[in-house]
């Protein structure tokens, strides 16, 4: 016993020892932190991150002694006893075009361009073509020498889970393209210089002004709440002489979109702190013809909603300025404005007619919103000497020039990734096939057969003793029924599939169980979920897919629904994997711009040049 207490108190005061060790470790942790210079970049940025911290806490200390500094947000010359619902660039909304129309209170024409501006685009091309390059070949350079010879080297944030001396740890690495905000700024200020040689067939373009990140403000009253879209952004055009109205419709019976049980407020922060006008950052003695933003994020919605509140907002300052702040019915004169929104790639037009300035009610007279969202100017720009990404689109657009051969081809619907499940009952077990991928060909009259032969006497393949359902997981949660992503009335002819994977495996097997999904989807809906031995009927699909160079091809052929057994009737398959289309394809010289889309080109020249061709041509 003696023996036994020595030992514990020896034990004790050993772990008192490691515990204060510890402490002290831990309390100069940071000090040691701030005071080791380490050569690496990397730490010194981390130790650059820490010295803010401690300065900001300082800065703290420094401005409350400030004689006029004050943190109360009532002290601001811009606050109000009322909040406001306000609207920033950058700010996304759930609805989107819905959304941002019923906050103008205006009635969408989605996917729609106004008939004054289709009309001009065949003249666009004789306006700004000089005798050494046509218009396609000047934009395809702007694209170029925004995408691709924009030289300076931009650097974003990248987490990392490796070793982290602080919570946060970034690191700053080099990326080889510009940002999406660079990118659309080089590519909206190429087009515009573009415009100038076309000085000369309109000379009321002297009478423009360009403004760089004007302050646009409005504040109007929406549903009994208080609604203000404010923010210093984009590259606004001014004119001497207004954009005529686009439409004489009456919107008296025209009806907003319902979003009851919800507020279509949801998405908008709501503050005391706003501007009590309304202003679009000139005199009152010119009118906005068109905002070009520069979107910070790829996401198409940003840009729709962006564009049409931002086209709104200058609409009714102009009116606000021009008829005073009561609100108005119906305008003598409709105010019209544009908006163009570009993410790098992918241009929003917008075409906004304020008829009205009475915004607090939802009856009355509405105001107009023309959207042509999402056209794709072009598909990929590269700056670096690189094999050409092959698209799985082309051999199907090479199929359209026969449509005259075959008019049954305008029967078809195309389904861009359709939500395709299929669920049977394979040897006792439950087998679901089910994914939302591929690009789906519907045709109005099935595939003929392709055998007759009796299957019931061939054999499948025996894995014994393994299973083949070995590969795949098991999970409670699926879909109980079978469907291809559209009505009982098609029938599926062919599935395109693009696999993420060079491995030839991956298309073989993902190209036959899509296929005979397809097929017994058709037939549970043509002849019900009862297993039938043999279908009146074989259904027939096909399946191609496409790993970037490789293309494999499948055709199926369903001779029944009795899954459960390996016996009777069977199915048939036929395979023609690893079909090599190319070995290499490289471009000649860097900077390429691939699938530039001119109609795009020409409809963005259609707005800038809406309001001279008519009057000055």
């Amino acid at each position: 016993l003696a023996n036994l207490r020595i030992l514990l108190v020896l034990l004790t005061a050993i772990g008192m020892r490691i515990i204060l060790a510890l402490k002290h470790a831990r309390g100069c942790q940071r000090s040691i932190c701030l005071s080791v210079q380490d050569p690496d970049p990397i730490k010194n940025y981390e130790f650059y991150l820490q010295k803010q911290r401690l300065d900001f806490e300082k800065e703290g200390n420094v401005t409350s002694a400030v004689p006029h500094f004050s943190e109360d947000p009532k002290d601001d010359p811009n606050y109000h006893s009322e909040r406001a619902y306000c609207f920033k660039y950058r700010r996304l909304l759930t609805h989107t075009s819905r959304q941002a129309a019923w906050l103008a209170k205006a009635i969408l024409y989605d996917d729609a361009t106004p008939h004054k501006i289709l009309k001009h685009c065949n003249e666009v091309d004789e306006c700004l073509s000089t005798s050494h390059q046509s218009l396609k070949e000047r934009i395809i350079s702007v694209i170029r020498e925004a995408y691709c010879y924009d030289t300076k080297e931009y650097e974003r944030f990248w987490s990392t889970p490796a070793f982290k001396p602080y919570w946060r740890r970034k690191f700053l690495k080099p990326v080889p393209f510009p940002p999406v905000r660079r990118l659309s700024y080089n590519i909206l200020t190429g087009l515009n210089r573009l415009i100038d040689v076309a000085s000369n067939e309109f000379p009321s373009m002297c009478n423009r002004i360009y403004l760089d990140k004007p302050l646009i403000h409005s504040l109007c009253r929406r549903t009994n709440h208080l609604f203000s879209v404010q923010n210093r952004t984009g590259l606004l055009v001014l004119d001497k002489d207004p954009l005529p109205p686009v439409s004489n419709e009456n919107s008296e019976n025209l009806e907003l979109h319902n979003f009851y049980p919800i507020s279509p407020l949801m998405d908008l922060y709501h503050s005391h702190i706003y501007r009590a006008s309304s202003s679009f950052g000139s005199n009152s003695l010119m009118y906005p013809h068109t905002i070009f933003l520069q979107a910070d994020s790829a996401k198409v919605g940003v840009s729709i909603s962006t564009a049409i509140l931002f086209a709104f907002s200058l609409c009714y300052s102009r009116a606000v300025s021009r008829y005073g702040s009561e609100p108005i019915a119906a305008l003598p004169e409709p105010i019209v404005c544009q908006s163009i929104a570009c993410n790098g790639r992918d241009l929003t037009f917008v075409t906004f007619q304020l008829n009205t300035t009475a915004m607090n009610s939802n009856d009355g007279v509405k105001n107009f919103v023309w959207l042509k969202a999402d056209q794709r100017l072009y598909k990929e720009a590269k700056r670096e000497f690189d094999g050409e990404v092959f698209d799985e689109n082309l051999l199907n657009r090479l199929i359209d020039v026969a449509s005259n051969e075959f008019p049954s081809m305008c029967n078809r619907i195309y389904l861009d990734k359709p939500l395709i499940h299929s669920l049977c009952r394979r040897t006792n077990h439950l087998f679901s096939v089910q994914n939302r991928t591929g690009l789906l060909v519907l045709d109005k009259d099935p595939l003929p057969p392709v055998s007759n032969e009796n299957s019931e006497n061939l054999e499948l393949h025996n894995f014994y003793p393994i299973s083949p359902l070995m590969d795949l997981y098991h999970s409670h949660i699926y879909r109980a029924s079978s469907s291809f992503g559209s009505n009982s009335l098609m029938y599926p002819h062919t599935i395109f599939l693009q696999a993420d994977s060079a491995k030839v495996g991956v298309s073989i097997s993902t190209a036959i169980l899509f296929a005979f999904s397809l097929c017994y989807s058709r037939a549970v809906s043509r002849y019900g979920s009862e297993p039938i031995a043999a279908l009146p009927e074989p259904i027939v699909c096909q399946s191609i897919a496409c790993n970037g160079r490789d293309l494999t091809f499948v055709t199926f052929q369903l001779n029944t629904t009795a899954m459960n057994s390996n016996d009777g009737v069977k199915n048939f398959v036929w395979l023609k994997a690893d079909q090599r289309l190319y070995k290499e394809a490289k471009r000649e010289f860097d900077g390429e711009v691939f699938e530039y889309d001119h109609e795009v080109g020409r409809l963005f020249f259609s707005h800038v040049l809406n309001g001279l061709i008519n009057t000055d041509a």
